[in-house]
């Protein structure tokens, strides 16, 4: 079957499941598949959006609009880019990092190399005793996930591609092994992947980490989220996850935000309840959603945010060797050539020869297509760098223009930008730390190039690039923001530890609780499940090692759970046109009371009702799908979510969930009266809900009653999920002036792909709420 959409509309998102998986990298997809099914109800919340294959940009103006720059540098907060942008760089004086945010996580956009860890990384210390000692435990892991992803090396009997000739050149210069790392592509062996998803064979464009257009690539998204779409996990992207509280009773509240939406600090969040919550979003967002679950009260370990590890990356380049490489993909299939491969193929590994502590792997590297205009840049600054420091500076100068010259003539008539990249993974002293700023989570450690062996490194690679007559030169960071460094492989923040003076998680990944006395006490159903865990650096790519640890840890979050799984049935499919969703929030303000003697749009019983009454607060945001079917449809539904605050009902705001409202839909008795009518459903942090109903009625009038009667509506509460028996609570509502202008400033298309559907989507619902209006003050 072709990969289905998983994600359905966060509307249809419950008060309350089983489990509730923050994330959709290989640990929340792992979680996601390993948990649901039988009798558990299992979400997913992912704060970027669902990307298909042929979603993945093509072009450097679209990648343009993918990407996401945040973070602090020299004091000064930098913001760019959509919250939802696939590529997502964190800038930080010293380092930066770069991580993918969509459905299926940084697996979107990694090279997919799967290589576990040297044995000797698990002989550390800093692991817990019940890591180091089970081995089996974690061979089963590893085998489980191998069953999943399907990794396998790049064929020997392929075409040879150009890289491998360079990176042979260079294993015979430095030594090490040279190897071809299994990689999570299909090759042209499995037709069908693991979760029976159709896949293609790799052509070799060698963009892989700009997304792979051509569905060879064993992503998150196409395995584990797909088979835990079969077994009844509901997913739900653009869903940013602010904190995670304990509640009381059973379980906890996992308060979120709309992330195409900033989310508002001052203003109650929206929440959904959790016997169990599995924390997966990633290094950084783990430690930034448990960083302010503590400052709402949490009780966490004093190593929250420590043991931060940017895996030793460093990332190089080796201008115009011999024999000749190529480190550009290509925008479109050759079909009679599989150069330049994909991203990675192959790898020096020296980490045994080295020992524990400097062992490395350095790799070959493709620069994906959308970003060849850059390649000319790394050109230039190559010839410009080339420079012998002894001449004079007028000689500087001359060589440089003549170079740069040169390098632009060779540019406009198609040069080969014969380089080859090479990218190191070794290990650091895992001393980084992250802590929470106004900004979100920053990274600080002021000394990271001291704690990588540089200098090896860099001779290694100046010895590899002078064997092929290149030369070499360190990328640092060509965007001139942040650090001179930049990790893809962040590791750490919630490590691992025999207790919570020594880690944030046990062995199984419980999050340890800080309340009690006994240091290995921890919070029950709490988890974290991602490179978040890992305490240190293990000195090659951690895909492997992350989904191995995952696979260990949901064993044994439910060891019965290969009897409780369901056999996988089929997942929905696509749909066949895209829609035109349409977003927009209301606020209102108002009084419920039990006292049901007098009416409470009377105007001689307002002053008797606001003195005997509780105040309420509601913030609503509704949302069409999709504009044309909402128009199409006799009764306009939308659905709708928000928050209640009412102390009355609860001493806590309140969540609303599996809300309906039905706008501007004609009565069916008389011509010219149509209505507004809410159906919600509300729910406090203890689990207890109210059903809350509200009508707004247009009648024929001037434009002043067509004022009040779309900004004052009369409400009812019901004790339960539904409306039953006689209100618990009536009351009234009421939207400012102040607050209707807020609202319509919220008006939006949400969330559809390309400007022109963006304005279809807002033309439409425009058109139809004037028609409307207008159709009412016609009748005056």
């Amino acid at each position: 079957m072709q990969r289905p959409r998983l994600a359905q509309p966060y509307t249809e998102l419950e008060p309350r499941y089983d489990v509730v998986i923050i994330g959709s990298g290989y640990g929340g997809g792992i979680a996601a598949a390993r948990l649901a099914g039988g009798h558990r109800s299992v979400c997913v919340l992912e704060r970027g959006r669902e990307i298909l294959a042929t979603d993945f940009p093509e072009t450097l103006l679209e990648a343009r609009r993918d990407f996401q720059v945040r973070g602090r540098v020299r004091g000064r907060k930098i913001r760019h880019g959509s919250p939802l942008g696939l590529y997502d760089l964190r800038v930080s004086d010293e380092l930066n990092t770069l991580l993918g945010c969509g459905l299926g996580g940084t697996s979107l956009i990694n090279a997919g190399v799967f290589m576990p860890a040297d044995e000797h990384v698990f002989d550390d210390p800093q692991w817990p005793e019940e890591i180091r000692a089970d081995r089996d435990g974690l061979r089963r892991g590893r085998g489980a996930a191998e069953r999943m992803l399907r990794p396998s090396a790049y064929p020997r009997a392929a075409e040879p591609l150009r890289k491998l000739r360079v990176l042979e050149k260079v294993h015979q210069e430095i030594g090490g092994e040279l190897v071809l790392p299994p990689l999570l592509t299909n090759f042209g062996t499995d037709p069908v992947n693991a979760a029976g998803v159709d896949q293609k064979p790799c052509n070799g464009c060698g963009n892989c980490i700009s997304g792979c257009r051509y569905e060879a690539k064993n992503t998150v998204d196409r395995t584990y989220l797909v088979e835990a779409r079969a077994r009844g996990a509901q997913i739900f992207t653009e869903i940013a996850v602010d904190h995670i509280e304990k509640l009381g009773g059973r379980g906890y509240a996992v308060h979120y935000g709309r992330q195409s939406r900033p989310i508002e600090r001052d203003l109650p969040l929206s929440f959904v309840l959790a016997d169990c919550v599995v924390v997966a979003a990633g290094c950084l967002g783990s430690t930034e959603i448990l960083l302010r679950s503590r400052e709402h009260g949490l009780r966490l370990s004093d190593t929250l945010g420590s043991s931060f590890s940017a895996n030793g990356n460093m990332m190089a380049v080796a201008y115009d060797p011999t024999p000749e490489a190529s480190i550009v993909g290509r925008r479109t299939p050759h079909p009679s050539s599989v150069e330049p491969g994909p991203c990675i193929v192959g790898a020096i590994d020296m980490r045994r020869e080295s020992g524990a502590s400097r062992g490395l792997v350095i790799e070959d590297g493709t620069i994906p297509a959308v970003l060849d205009a850059l390649v000319s840049t790394f050109q230039i600054g190559a010839h410009v760098r080339r420079a012998d420091s002894k001449e004079s500076t007028l000689g500087k100068v001359g060589n440089w223009v003549r170079e740069i010259a040169a390098a632009a003539a060779e540019q406009m008539v198609g040069a080969r930008r014969n380089a080859q990249l090479f990218l190191v993974q070794a290990h650091d002293d895992s001393r980084g730390r992250l802590s929470l700023g106004a900004d979100g989570v920053r990274i600080d450690w002021p000394d990271f190039a001291s704690s990588i062996d540089l200098t090896r490194m860099e001779d290694l690679l100046r010895r590899a690039a002078g064997s092929l007559g290149a030369s070499y030169k360190r990328l640092g960071n060509p965007l001139l923001l942040g650090g001179d460094f930049t990790t893809v492989h962040p590791l750490g923040g919630c490590p691992m530890g025999v207790d919570r003076f020594h880690g944030v998680v046990d062995h199984a990944c419980r999050v340890y609780d800080a309340r009690s006395d006994d240091p290995r006490a921890v919070h029950e159903g709490l988890y974290v499940c991602d490179g978040s865990i890992i305490p240190r650096s293990i000195g090659n790519n951690p895909i492997a090692t992350i989904s191995t640890l995952a696979e260990r840890a949901c064993a044994l979050m439910a060891t019965d759970v290969s009897e409780s799984l369901q056999k996988p049935t089929r997942a929905q499919p696509a749909r066949e046109r895209e829609p035109k969703p349409f977003v927009l929030s209301e606020a209102f303000s108002g009084w419920i009371t039990d006292d049901f003697a007098h009416d409470p749009l009377s105007p001689n019983e307002q002053g008797r009702f606001d003195s005997m009454s509780h105040p309420i607060e509601v913030r609503l945001t509704i949302t069409m799908d999709d504009v044309d079917a909402f128009r199409r449809q006799s009764n306009h539904p939308a659905a709708v979510t928000g928050t209640v605050v009412c102390e009355r009902l609860s001493p806590h705001p309140m969540s609303v969930s599996r809300g309906k409202c039905f706008l501007l839909t004609d009565d069916p008795e008389r011509q010219d009266v149509f209505y507004n009518l809410y159906n919600l459903l509300v729910t406090d942090r203890d689990d207890r809900r109210f059903f809350m109903t509200g009508m707004k009625v247009w009648r024929d009038g001037s434009p002043i009653s067509v004022w009040n009667d779309g900004t004052i509506m009369p409400i009812e509460l019901f004790v339960g999920d539904y409306r039953k028996d006689a209100p618990a609570f009536r009351g009234l509502v009421r939207m400012s002036p102040s607050q209707f202008a807020g609202s319509v400033m919220t008006y939006a298309a949400g969330g559809a792909s390309g400007l022109l559907r963006q304005l279809q989507a807002e033309a439409g619902f425009y058109g139809f709420s004037i028609q409307r209006i207008w159709e009412r003050l016609r009748w005056h």
